[in-house]
């Protein structure tokens, strides 16, 4: 059931789509303000917990997403930091111009998810930590499943709930 589930919202969403139910998502930020986590550890547990259920349990999707998130928000970056001291095709108009729109998309998705648009400077230090997120994932999934406030849970708690 849900209710045994680790991340307990995909476990409902999954129980909703298997039944042939319509998903209706709704924006609730504006609703209220919690404070999830109090240090790094707790944000990459936290997280970690939660981001490989969100690629369907698959570490080939999570891998491309991954992958996806680096090259439209950090390499671009990279390039621009490289091309300062080594000559490198395009720099530095390619990827001024890349960075810049990497930094428009995600001001956008913070504007409408009424995030804090401010935070968008700090795109490729989130790109990073979201790295180091996935890797905590995917050590979990390899070594028996998630921990989560000083329990084990094993892979079928990580499941999909059937």
């Amino acid at each position: 059931s849900a209710r045994e589930a680790l991340v307990e919202d995909m476990a409902l969403a999954w129980n909703i789509k298997r039944k042939r139910l319509r998903l209706r998502l709704a924006d609730g930020t504006r609703l209220g303000s919690v404070r999830m986590y109090r240090n790094w550890p707790e944000v990459r547990d936290g997280f970690a917990k939660n981001i490989l259920a969100g690629h369907a349990n698959r570490i080939l999707l999570l891998f491309l997403s991954a992958l996806f998130h680096w090259s439209l928000f950090l390499i671009p970056w990279l390039w621009l930091a490289i091309g300062w001291a080594l000559p490198v095709p395009g720099w530095p108009i390619a990827p001024i111009v890349l960075s810049v729109l990497g930094v428009l998309i995600r001001a956008l998705t913070a504007a409408v998810t009424h995030q804090r648009i401010g935070d968008t400077v700090t795109l490729p230090i989130s790109i990073i930590s979201m790295t180091l997120i996935t890797a905590r994932a995917v050590q979990w999934h390899f070594s028996g499943g998630p921990r989560w406030k000083g329990r084990v849970y094993g892979k079928s708690k990580y499941s999909r709930v059937e």
